[in-house]
């Protein structure tokens, strides 16, 4: 996954790391689900969000029960599926089946056929009425104490968004194309910030560049 952590504020309080720690009850938990992607952010007033469920192993599913067991969550608040690869969706059908989950961001995906276990997961959240969004830039996380917005893709149908190009080779989309339907994730909290962004090739990090310029960075922004 691409993840980016910006410190604007000092962390160097050895009683609140943050990397792999926490601040205040905020942590960022990166679980290691080898190749693939997983991440947990808590919040400090308990919401979970979850990025990523990595393959589907007998092993990985553990590891993010057990996290989810020692953070003493029984919900995950947000689940974001970045894109329909099976290293980065491969345990989402199961967290659908045994923990509740509250909302669900999902990329745009229009031949179901080429993605049968992305469907599976998409059937599963439709049958138990759990809220679901397509992830586009300006989708945020509500009800948590930090800043969470989606800064990418751009809207379906825009002519320079990759839901666009998916469209025009919708049956035969290459990997670069799938994982480039990855949003990148801004979360601010207290000061310290986060980009997270799936597996968002060169259009990534050319809307990183760009946010860099105009001052994303700045402690005032």
């Amino acid at each position: 996954m691409g993840a980016y952590f910006i410190f604007t504020n000092s962390v160097e309080d050895k009683d609140k790391k943050l990397y792999g720690g926490y601040k205040d009850g905020f942590s960022v938990t990166y679980l290691n689900v080898g190749y693939g992607d997983s991440v947990v952010i808590k919040f400090s007033n308990g919401k979970i969000m979850m990025i990523d469920t990595g393959e589907n192993t007998d092993s990985n599913y553990n590891l993010i029960e057990k996290t989810l067991f020692n953070m003493k969550a029984e919900t995950v608040d947000y689940l974001v599926l970045t894109h329909p690869h099976s290293d980065h969706i491969g345990n989402a059908l199961k967290i659908l089946e045994n923990i509740k989950v509250n909302k669900l961001f999902i990329p745009k995906v229009y031949n179901f056929s080429l993605f049968n276990d992305f469907k599976r997961i998409v059937d599963k959240a439709e049958e138990l009425n759990i809220e679901t969004e397509i992830s586009c830039i300006g989708s945020k996380i509500e009800g948590v104490d930090a800043n969470v917005f989606f800064l990418s893709p751009r809207e379906e149908m825009n002519s320079h968004s990759v839901y666009q190009e998916m469209w025009e080779n919708q049956d035969n989309p290459s990997d670069f194309l799938i994982d480039n339907l990855s949003p990148t994730i801004y979360i601010e909290y207290k000061g310290i910030r986060f980009l997270f962004a799936g597996d968002g090739g060169k259009a990534i990090e050319e809307l990183i560049e760009d946010l860099y310029k105009v001052g994303l960075y700045d402690d005032k922004v």
